[in-house]
């Protein structure tokens, strides 16, 4: 059986926020819906997506900052 990881534990293992998970969902992030508010990821299905698309996570930072 697979492990899936909540918004909340993605975006720390990742080290980004949870609104930057909204927008790789809207990239085409694979995420699995259980409900009409309730979503979960696959990590293994996650990296293949960062890896496939090129995009990398840089340091972690704190939501609401910016980076230059």
């Amino acid at each position: 059986m697979q492990s899936l990881l909540t918004e909340k534990e993605l975006s720390e293992v990742l080290g980004i926020c949870r609104v930057t998970l909204f927008r790789f969902r809207r990239e085409g992030m694979p995420y699995i819906r259980l409900g009409a508010r309730l979503v979960r990821y696959d990590f293994k299905q996650v990296q293949e997506w960062f890896s496939n698309e090129g995009k990398e996570v840089k340091e972690p930072q704190k939501c609401g900052e910016r980076r230059l």
